[in-house]
């Protein structure tokens, strides 16, 4: 059936065998990757999660919680995503995070996960400070704003841009009586 591309009635010889016998790691592991094609939507990667449910609960596979895990990650735009991708990999880690020879990937792929989220939660403070900065009318303003064109990867919003420009107005009528100020 796989073969033919006959996907809807693999389905169904899958579903129904696997209601009569453990189905075996790669069995699992291909039916999961099958489905994970063809689920594009919300509603079908749910369906997707279920039945990696039912693979963990099936067969104790490093692989399969492998890929478990990373399926996980593709959802983590949706809410609570980061969450449920922690809760997969914790789960992961239980039950086969001690497997001697297959469990370093688990805690490989754990790891890098945490890293990627590191690295963007400091990215984005890193945006609202500059973001924040250049909303207050500060001396050399024109060098901050240059500074985050150039380490930004993304162009600039159109607010931060509106509050610079509000911010070097407000900087212009001040200048004078900051510089007589300095003078004294």
């Amino acid at each position: 059936l796989r073969q033919e591309g006959e996907l809807v009635k693999l389905r169904r010889a899958r579903q129904k065998m696997s209601e009569l016998f453990p189905l075996t790691e790669e069995i699992w592991l291909d039916w999961l990757k099958d489905e994970i094609k063809m689920a594009s939507e919300i509603s079908e990667r749910e369906k997707v999660y279920e039945l990696f449910e039912r693979a963990v609960k099936d067969y104790i596979c490093p692989e399969i919680w492998l890929e478990y895990a990373q399926y996980s990650i593709g959802g983590i735009g949706q809410e609570g995503g980061i969450e449920k991708v922690r809760s997969i990999f914790e789960r992961a880690l239980t039950a086969v995070g001690l497997h001697v020879t297959k469990g370093t990937a688990l805690w490989e792929a754990y790891r890098e996960f945490e890293n990627a989220i590191l690295e963007t939660a400091q990215l984005e403070k890193i945006h609202t400070l500059f973001r924040r900065q250049l909303g207050i009318p500060l001396l050399d303003m024109e060098a901050s704003y240059a500074e985050y064109e150039e380490w930004s990867e993304e162009p600039i919003p159109e607010t931060t841009i509106k509050n610079y420009k509000k911010a070097l107005q407000q900087l212009e009528k001040c200048k004078p009586y900051e510089e007589a100020l300095v003078m004294k």
